[in-house]
């Protein structure tokens, strides 16, 4: 069964594009450059953090997947 969300003009290429050109044109390429580099910072910290609790672990080192941030923690299971 479709799901008829999908057909709607808001999912359409155009409208999307429209959407991030006007993204592009109220934050400027600075305003986009400093919002990507805050959240490789939080990525950066909230690795730090997921590496200090005992039964969290990263799946793959921070920065691994194409230099992105991408941060993707898994829970460890019980033992014993």
């Amino acid at each position: 069964m479709p799901w008829f969300a999908e057909f709607g003009f808001q999912q359409t290429r155009r409208f999307n594009s429209l959407k991030l050109m006007w993204v592009i044109q109220q934050a400027g390429r600075t305003g986009l450059v400093g919002h990507v580099a805050r959240h490789t910072i939080l990525a950066q910290y909230m690795a730090w953090l997921v590496d200090d609790v005992p039964h969290l672990e990263l799946m793959a080192p921070l920065g691994t997947l194409h230099r992105l941030f991408l941060l993707c923690p898994r829970r460890l299971a019980a033992r014993g």
